[in-house]
Formats: C-alpha cells, sequence, structure tokens
C-alpha cells in the first residue's frame, strides 16, 4: 500500500495488482483492475473498475497485466491512473 505525492496540491493512494485487458475505446485501452488491497482514503471512481490502461498501445483482450491504481483522495487533478508496471 502507498500513497503517491504529485505536487503539493494533489495526493493519490496507490495499489498495486492485476489489470485484465477487456478490450479498446477511443484509441485507449480499457482494463478491469483487481487489488486484494482496499483502498482506505481514495473513493473508488469507476464502479466497474474498468480504467484506461496507460503505458501500453494495443494489448489482447483478456491478457492479464501486473499494473498499479492511483486514486486520487487530496486536489484536484488526475482522478485515476491506471499504469502497467514495468518489468524488473
Amino acid at each position: 500500500m502507498g500513497w503517491m505525492p504529485v505536487d503539493d496540491t494533489c495526493k493519490y493512494e496507490v495499489r498495486q495488482g492485476m489489470a485484465t485487458v477487456i478490450g479498446s475505446k477511443d484509441g485507449h485501452v480499457l482494463a478491469r483492475f483487481q487489488s486484494g488491497q482496499p483502498f482506505i482514503s481514495a473513493a473508488t471512481h469507476s464502479p466497474d473498475h474498468v480504467y484506461h490502461l496507460q503505458g501500453v498501445a494495443q494489448a489482447t483482450p483478456g491478457a492479464h497485466l501486473p499494473a498499479q491504481l492511483a486514486l486520487i483522495y487530496e486536489g484536484s487533478c488526475t482522478p485515476t491512473t491506471l499504469y502497467v508496471l514495468p518489468k524488473p
């Protein structure tokens, strides 16, 4: 679990988990995020846990990718960011 300060005005709660690609829309890969770690300070922004997946231009539906989801809990920056974790 962690918090990701972006600047002095916005703070995010970050969780690691798995992104499952479900398709694409308007040139963005869509994925459903799952994690065993609950969010404490941040509210869940997507009721179905589907987000634009950052860090990939295209992916096969059904692909599972390690990812992190950052949800804002303070400030007015981008409210959610789901991104693929880099390979070690």
